[in-house]
């Protein structure tokens, strides 16, 4: 059941979407320990957000994931109300100096007319903004699905990572195959070109790390020894150097991207 690193886009958007791949709680059981829950205030239905905090190698960290299990009613979709326990365990991880590490799992933000009404927007930039002024490290790894903005609002860190079959864009194949080609049906063909599997973000310097999938136990070993690698280097810098990098790291990821569709031919320069 496993995917060479050069399988098509769409192979790697399926595999991403199938139900029966790990969750964001299998490798929080796998790799961290003494997890404490925050609980939501006045929720009724389960959230697709975890916030806790835990100890990886003794070290107490903030861990923020999407959890997505459509039988327990968990969509992987955040509503503004998520966003924003987001922000606040920022700000407590701030306070006790503990790094941050956020896995990713999801369709997009949750884009009901409730949401909408409830400041979805403003709750997604609020969440960017938090995580791009973040005093302590963060470290993103997207483990499935890395929807549109309800990805990119748990996406801003220090250090991206991410799984083989995983896919990471701004939109689903199937609504950029809707606004292109006014055909959803075609999202196969699209996906060629959107540049959202591992292997092609890595080459545009957007991915920091793929983590191979040979298997379920291999996963978890190098999901531990990245955390470890990278919680080693970030932690050696002051808040203000950690900010000053990582305004550095998504200025250049522009640079970067748009001098490889120069290279490719995909853009051409105006003198």
């Amino acid at each position: 059941n496993q995917l060479p690193l050069d399988a098509s886009p769409w192979k790697s958007v399926q595999k991403a979407r199938d139900s029966r791949r790990f969750k964001a709680s299998d490798i929080l059981a796998a790799c961290f320990e003494n997890l404490i829950s925050f609980s939501a205030n006045n929720r009724c239905l389960p959230s697709s957000l975890i916030s806790c905090i835990g100890l990886f190698n003794d070290l107490p960290v903030t861990i923020l994931a999407h959890q997505k299990d459509i039988l327990n009613g968990q969509s992987g979709m955040l509503l503004p109300s998520d966003y924003r326990r987001v922000v606040r365990a920022i700000k407590q991880a701030e306070k006790f100096k503990r790094p941050i590490i956020t896995l990713i799992d999801t369709p997009g933000a949750d884009p009901s007319m409730a949401s909408e009404l409830k400041g979805q927007a403003s709750a997604i930039s609020e969440s960017l903004a938090a995580f791009a002024n973040a005093k302590v490290c963060v470290i993103t790894i997207i483990l499935s699905e890395g929807g549109s903005g309800g990805a990119l609002a748990m996406g801003i860190g220090d250090a991206l990572l991410m799984l083989e079959h995983a896919y990471y864009s701004i939109i689903s194949p199937e609504g950029y195959a809707s606004i292109l080609l006014r055909d959803a049906s075609k999202a196969k063909q699209v996906a060629q070109s959107m540049k959202i599997t591992a292997k092609e973000l890595k080459t545009m310097q957007i991915v920091d790390a793929i983590i191979l999938e040979q298997s379920y136990e291999d996963i978890i070993r190098q999901i531990k020894s990245y955390l470890n690698h990278y919680l080693s280097t970030l932690m050696a810098y002051d808040s203000q150097t950690l900010a000053k990098k990582r305004y550095e790291k998504y200025r250049n990821i522009a640079r970067s991207d748009a001098k490889h569709l120069i290279d490719q031919g995909g853009l051409d320069l105006v003198a």
